[in-house]
């Protein structure tokens, strides 16, 4: 019924943005081709472990889907700053740090679906616009708190997603 497939990505100052022996470990995709599997991208090359600097705040997560279905994304562990995912298909936007994020695809393999930002890249938006007849005391975080004009990460103004840097 269930299956599932990690990727980690570690940030290490000291790595490189470049692939490295010892420091990244390329995908080693699975014989069971039904399971979802998915994977952080170094110039184009799918990877099950990623270490890197923050450098600009982005990397790219790529799946292969089996079949077509429903898959969910989440993060097991973290710390820090946000964990933002964009689904470019969809336009959806979702801190991992703060939840899962569920999706339908087809099958077959998408390596330009997702973003993942992390670090100042996850708020690196420079403008945010309130909805027409919105104030700041409309915002809430994705906790449900009604926060300030000067709350930075992502909040929700008439039921949309903004990100505020």
């Amino acid at each position: 019924g269930e299956s599932y497939d990690d990727a980690r990505l570690v940030l290490n100052a000291s790595a490189s943005e470049q692939y490295e022996m010892g420091r990244d470990a390329a995908k080693m995709f699975s014989l069971v081709e039904t399971v979802p599997q998915f994977y952080t991208l170094i110039n184009d090359v799918p990877c099950a472990i990623n270490e890197r600097p923050e450098g600009n705040g982005a990397v790219a997560l790529g799946m292969r889907m089996g079949e077509g279905g429903t898959a969910t994304l989440s993060l097991q562990r973290g710390g820090g700053d946000a964990l933002v995912l964009v689904d470019k298909a969809t336009g959806t936007i979702t801190d991992l740090t703060t939840g899962s994020y569920t999706f339908t695809a087809s099958a077959g393999e998408c390596d330009d679906r997702f973003v993942l930002y992390f670090g100042d890249g996850a708020t690196r938006i420079q403008t945010t616009t309130l909805s027409e007849g919105s104030t700041a005391s409309d915002a809430y975080n994705l906790t449900g708190m009604r926060v300030g004009r000067d709350y930075r990460g992502i909040v929700v103004v008439n039921g949309k997603k903004h990100i505020r840097k």
